[in-house]
């Protein structure tokens, strides 16, 4: 059901060199400190981050270890 859908990530390769992750939420998780953690920015709903990587799986393993801890951490508040 989409209407459960709090947070939303794209990953995809810009270049032969770099992948990028676009980040939008519904205004109850804050997309801009997780893609903080992974060296990017933005704003509390729409945030985006640009990695050197020669393939998305691994920045795909980097992104749900930090929504792994994101979520543990959101729990303990």
């Amino acid at each position: 059901n989409l209407k459960e859908v709090k947070a939303c990530f794209a990953i995809g390769r810009t270049t032969s060199k770099e992948v990028s992750i676009s980040a939008r939420s519904n205004g109850t998780i804050n997309v801009q400190l997780i893609m903080e953690k992974m060296r990017g920015g933005g704003h509390f709903t729409a945030a985006a981050t640009q990695i050197e990587s020669a393939s998305i799986d691994p920045i795909k393993d980097e992104l749900l270890k930090v929504l792994r801890l994101f979520m543990n951490d959101a729990k303990h508040e």
